[in-house]
């Protein structure tokens, strides 16, 4: 039985965990083997660490557990930080990782549903989400309603990738 809550500072092992193992899994092949390669649980933990603490912008991390208590699945949204290219959205699904064995069984629509009643309870109305244009996980926000807003271009490691922004533009009815 998975069991979804608000996370802690203390989930940021078990963040960092999924997220590097999530990365592997979902960008191997898309994202430079040199770039994955160099990724370390330790310093995502880190970066976790301070990102969560960071009290700059409104947001909030939820956790998916196991029947062992361990994470095996998270999801970080909060305030838009596009405010500038996409002034009238106000919220925005950061990041979603589940592990490989725990996903295509509605555990992402579960994290997204939570994360979704957390910005409509904080009067956000709009949801962006940006992913690679290669990243498979663009099909699962296209079938939870999301919609093709725009892209650009990012370089990870001198490789040149394609990133769409898509969004929810009514979460009263997500």
């Amino acid at each position: 039985m998975i069991k979804i809550r608000k996370g802690t500072i203390n989930d940021a092992y078990g963040i960092a965990r999924v997220q590097v193992k999530g990365w592997h899994t979902t960008y191997n092949g898309i994202v430079p083997d040199k770039f994955l390669n160099q990724m370390s649980i330790e310093e995502q933990e880190k970066k976790l660490r301070i990102g969560l603490t960071n009290k700059q912008r409104k947001e909030r991390f939820f956790v998916a557990e196991n029947d062992k208590s361990e994470i095996v699945g998270y999801i970080i949204g909060g305030e838009n930080r596009y405010s500038e290219e996409y002034p009238d959205c106000g919220g925005e699904l950061y990041a979603i990782y589940i592990l490989k064995n725990y996903q295509r069984d509605g555990l992402g629509r579960k994290l997204v549903q939570t994360l979704v009643d957390w910005l409509k309870d904080n009067k956000f109305n709009q949801m962006l989400v940006w992913v690679l244009a290669d990243n498979p996980a663009k099909y699962f926000y296209e079938k939870l309603g999301a919609k093709y807003l725009g892209e650009k271009q990012l370089e990870i490691e001198g490789k040149k990738l394609d990133e769409y922004v898509y969004i929810w533009d009514d979460l009263k009815h997500f």
